[in-house]
Protein backbone atom coordinates (compact mmCIF):
# COMPACT_ATOMS: atom_id res chain seq x y z
CA UNK A 1 0.00 0.00 0.00
CA UNK A 2 3.06 2.02 0.82
CA UNK A 3 4.56 1.51 -2.10
CA UNK A 4 1.33 2.34 -4.46
CA UNK A 5 0.80 5.24 -2.41
CA UNK A 6 4.25 7.17 -3.26
CA UNK A 7 5.18 5.56 -6.87
CA UNK A 8 1.58 5.34 -8.55
CA UNK A 9 -0.43 8.15 -6.57
CA UNK A 10 2.63 10.34 -6.18
CA UNK A 11 0.95 10.96 -2.86
CA UNK A 12 3.38 11.91 0.32
CA UNK A 13 4.68 9.02 1.95
CA UNK A 14 7.77 6.89 2.43
CA UNK A 15 8.90 3.21 2.40
CA UNK A 16 10.20 2.54 5.95
CA UNK A 17 12.85 0.16 6.63
CA UNK A 18 12.45 0.33 10.66
CA UNK A 19 9.60 1.39 12.42
CA UNK A 20 8.08 4.75 12.43
CA UNK A 21 7.86 6.74 15.46
CA UNK A 22 4.47 8.36 15.08
CA UNK A 23 2.13 5.41 13.55
CA UNK A 24 -0.63 7.61 14.90
CA UNK A 25 -0.29 10.24 11.88
CA UNK A 26 -2.44 10.26 9.00
CA UNK A 27 -1.78 12.84 6.31
CA UNK A 28 -5.35 13.34 5.10
CA UNK A 29 -6.04 14.34 8.78
CA UNK A 30 -3.22 15.89 10.23
CA UNK A 31 -2.04 17.95 7.54
CA UNK A 32 -4.63 21.17 6.73
CA UNK A 33 -6.18 21.16 3.33
CA UNK A 34 -5.68 25.18 3.21
CA UNK A 35 -2.97 27.06 4.37
CA UNK A 36 -3.63 28.01 8.42
CA UNK A 37 -3.73 31.58 9.21
CA UNK A 38 -2.74 33.30 12.83
CA UNK A 39 -5.17 33.26 15.08
CA UNK A 40 -5.26 36.76 16.56
CA UNK A 41 -5.29 36.81 20.62
CA UNK A 42 -3.51 33.87 20.55
CA UNK A 43 0.36 33.64 21.77
CA UNK A 44 2.59 32.77 18.77
CA UNK A 45 4.99 30.18 20.35
CA UNK A 46 8.54 29.04 18.34
CA UNK A 47 10.27 25.48 18.57
CA UNK A 48 14.07 25.48 18.13
CA UNK A 49 16.27 23.00 17.00
CA UNK A 50 20.27 23.78 16.61
CA UNK A 51 23.27 22.52 14.79
CA UNK A 52 24.24 23.93 11.18
CA UNK A 53 20.81 22.43 9.99
CA UNK A 54 19.06 25.01 12.40
CA UNK A 55 15.21 24.63 12.54
CA UNK A 56 12.20 27.04 13.76
CA UNK A 57 8.48 26.02 13.40
CA UNK A 58 6.09 28.69 14.25
CA UNK A 59 3.28 27.20 16.32
CA UNK A 60 0.03 28.18 18.54
CA UNK A 61 -2.22 26.26 21.02
CA UNK A 62 -5.26 27.06 20.59
CA UNK A 63 -7.74 27.87 23.96
CA UNK A 64 -9.53 24.78 23.03
CA UNK A 65 -6.14 22.44 22.91
CA UNK A 66 -5.46 22.59 19.23
CA UNK A 67 -1.73 22.93 18.53
CA UNK A 68 -1.48 24.42 14.72
CA UNK A 69 2.12 24.49 13.24
CA UNK A 70 1.81 27.20 11.08
CA UNK A 71 5.04 27.31 9.43
CA UNK A 72 8.72 25.66 9.74
CA UNK A 73 12.08 27.46 8.86
CA UNK A 74 14.72 25.51 8.19
CA UNK A 75 18.56 25.66 6.78
CA UNK A 76 22.03 23.56 5.83
CA UNK A 77 25.06 24.87 7.05
CA UNK A 78 24.04 27.61 8.86
CA UNK A 79 24.84 28.98 12.02
CA UNK A 80 21.70 29.95 14.49
CA UNK A 81 22.67 33.48 14.39
CA UNK A 82 22.92 33.89 10.81
CA UNK A 83 19.51 31.85 10.96
CA UNK A 84 18.36 33.85 13.12
CA UNK A 85 19.05 37.07 11.51
CA UNK A 86 18.50 36.19 7.61
CA UNK A 87 15.87 33.98 8.07
CA UNK A 88 13.52 33.43 10.92
CA UNK A 89 13.25 37.20 11.99
CA UNK A 90 12.42 38.76 8.75
CA UNK A 91 9.99 35.79 8.32
CA UNK A 92 8.24 35.94 11.16
CA UNK A 93 7.77 40.30 10.97
CA UNK A 94 6.18 39.68 6.97
CA UNK A 95 3.93 36.61 8.44
CA UNK A 96 2.75 38.26 11.16
CA UNK A 97 3.28 41.85 12.05
CA UNK A 98 0.35 42.16 14.94
CA UNK A 99 3.20 40.02 17.20
CA UNK A 100 6.00 41.77 18.56
CA UNK A 101 9.59 39.81 18.83
CA UNK A 102 10.93 41.91 21.50
CA UNK A 103 9.68 41.31 24.99
CA UNK A 104 7.85 44.48 26.37
CA UNK A 105 5.91 43.77 30.11
CA UNK A 106 2.90 46.37 28.69
CA UNK A 107 2.36 44.30 25.81
CA UNK A 108 -0.12 41.47 26.12
CA UNK A 109 1.37 38.33 26.31
CA UNK A 110 -0.62 36.90 23.33
CA UNK A 111 0.91 39.92 21.09
CA UNK A 112 4.49 38.32 21.77
CA UNK A 113 6.54 35.70 20.25
CA UNK A 114 8.48 33.66 22.59
CA UNK A 115 9.26 29.83 22.90
CA UNK A 116 11.11 27.25 23.38
CA UNK A 117 14.55 25.12 22.07
CA UNK A 118 16.55 21.95 22.06
CA UNK A 119 18.13 21.87 25.67
CA UNK A 120 21.41 21.15 23.88
CA UNK A 121 21.61 24.21 22.96
CA UNK A 122 22.96 25.50 26.71
CA UNK A 123 26.00 24.13 25.38
CA UNK A 124 28.87 26.82 25.27
CA UNK A 125 30.65 27.05 21.64
CA UNK A 126 34.66 26.20 21.63
CA UNK A 127 35.45 29.03 19.80
CA UNK A 128 33.49 32.09 22.03
CA UNK A 129 31.44 31.08 24.84
CA UNK A 130 28.34 31.38 23.53
CA UNK A 131 25.26 29.26 23.67
CA UNK A 132 22.81 29.01 21.32
CA UNK A 133 20.25 31.05 23.75
CA UNK A 134 22.55 33.24 24.35
CA UNK A 135 22.67 34.39 20.74
CA UNK A 136 18.59 34.45 20.41
CA UNK A 137 18.42 36.30 23.36
CA UNK A 138 20.83 38.86 21.81
CA UNK A 139 18.65 39.10 18.72
CA UNK A 140 15.44 40.02 21.53
CA UNK A 141 13.89 36.80 21.43
CA UNK A 142 12.79 34.87 24.55
CA UNK A 143 13.53 31.28 23.79
CA UNK A 144 14.29 29.40 26.67
CA UNK A 145 15.37 25.74 27.14
CA UNK A 146 12.54 22.98 27.27
CA UNK A 147 12.96 20.95 30.23
CA UNK A 148 13.80 17.78 28.81
CA UNK A 149 15.52 16.13 25.92
CA UNK A 150 14.42 12.07 27.02
CA UNK A 151 12.77 11.02 24.15
CA UNK A 152 10.02 8.95 25.61
CA UNK A 153 8.82 12.61 26.92
CA UNK A 154 9.49 14.43 23.53
CA UNK A 155 7.47 11.11 21.47
CA UNK A 156 5.03 11.03 24.24
CA UNK A 157 4.29 14.93 23.86
CA UNK A 158 3.82 14.59 19.98
CA UNK A 159 1.43 11.75 20.62
CA UNK A 160 -0.72 13.53 23.11
CA UNK A 161 -2.05 15.81 20.40
CA UNK A 162 -1.80 13.12 17.53
CA UNK A 163 -3.79 10.57 19.38
CA UNK A 164 -6.72 13.63 20.19
CA UNK A 165 -9.34 15.34 18.09
CA UNK A 166 -10.61 18.86 19.50
CA UNK A 167 -13.91 20.31 17.66
CA UNK A 168 -14.14 17.92 14.90
CA UNK A 169 -10.20 18.46 14.08
CA UNK A 170 -7.00 16.66 14.90
CA UNK A 171 -5.08 18.26 17.89
CA UNK A 172 -2.19 18.72 15.62
CA UNK A 173 -2.49 20.20 12.34
CA UNK A 174 0.32 21.50 9.68
CA UNK A 175 0.14 23.57 7.75
CA UNK A 176 0.22 22.40 4.14
CA UNK A 177 3.86 24.29 3.28
CA UNK A 178 5.64 22.00 6.44
CA UNK A 179 7.03 19.85 3.97
CA UNK A 180 9.92 18.69 6.02
CA UNK A 181 7.95 18.01 9.25
CA UNK A 182 4.97 16.06 7.34
CA UNK A 183 7.66 14.08 5.40
CA UNK A 184 9.24 13.34 8.67
CA UNK A 185 5.93 12.63 10.24
CA UNK A 186 5.51 10.36 7.02
CA UNK A 187 7.38 7.91 7.68
CA UNK A 188 11.33 9.82 7.91
CA UNK A 189 11.20 9.57 11.99
CA UNK A 190 11.79 6.07 12.33
CA UNK A 191 13.66 3.88 14.66
CA UNK A 192 16.40 2.15 12.82
CA UNK A 193 16.54 -1.71 12.77
CA UNK A 194 18.90 -2.83 14.86
CA UNK A 195 21.52 -6.18 14.54
CA UNK A 196 21.30 -7.94 17.80
CA UNK A 197 23.25 -10.86 18.27
CA UNK A 198 20.40 -13.53 18.87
Amino acid sequence: EDWIKVYVRAEYGSLMTGKPVYPQFNDRLHVSDKPLKAMRGVAIRLGWDFGLTPACIVTQLTPRGQLRVLREFIAERMGVEQFTRDVVKPQLRALYPEWTLEWDEDQAEWEQITGWGDPAGVAASDTDEKTCFSILRDEGLDITPTRTNAPIARIGAVESFLVRMVDGEPALLLDPSCKTLRKGFNGGYQLRKMQVAG
